[in-house]
C-alpha cells in the first residue's frame, strides 16, 4: 500500500513499518543467539503456562543465561537481568542443560517473556 498525505493512512503506512523493524530486529536477534538450533527439537513444541499458546513464534526463542536469587530467576536479556513473570517460568529438561528464553527483546523498553525455561536438575 503506498503512503499518502492522508493522515490515518500514513499513521498506517508508520505503524506497519515500526512493527515490520521490530520484528525483524527480534528475528535476527533470535537466529543470532541460536533459535535456529533448537527450533525443531524443542521450541517449537513449548507451550505458555496457564494459557497453552506457543512460546515459540519461529523467531522468538533462545538460549539464555539464567542466574536464580531468592526472587526468583533472572534471565540476561538485551544486555540486562531482567525478572520474567513468575507464570512464564518453567523446568523441564532443555536440549543443551541450559536456560531458554521465549519473548520480544525490545532493546528500549522491557523486554516481554512468553515462557523462560529453567533446566532441570538446577538449584
Amino acid at each position: 500500500m503506498a503512503c499518502t498525505r492522508a493522515l490515518p493512512v500514513v499513521l498506517a503506512c508508520l505503524m506497519s513499518g515500526s512493527f515490520l523493524v521490530i520484528t525483524g530486529a527480534n528475528a535476527a536477534r533470535a537466529d543470532e543467539d541460536g533459535h535456529a538450533k533448537y527450533h525443531t527439537e524443542f521450541y517449537q513444541y513449548l507451550k505458555q503456562p496457564g494459557n497453552g499458546a506457543s512460546c515459540c513464534d519461529n523467531h522468538d526463542c533462545r538460549p539464555a543465561k539464567y542466574r536464580m536469587t531468592k526472587e526468583g530467576p533472572e534471565f540476561f536479556i538485551g544486555g540486562r537481568w531482567i525478572v520474567p513473570p513468575k507464570r512464564s517460568v518453567m523446568r523441564m529438561l532443555t536440549p543443551d542443560g541450559q536456560g531458554h528464553w521465549c519473548g520480544i527483546d525490545l532493546n528500549a523498553g522491557n523486554p516481554f517473556t512468553y515462557c523462560a525455561i529453567i533446566p532441570l536438575g538446577s538449584v
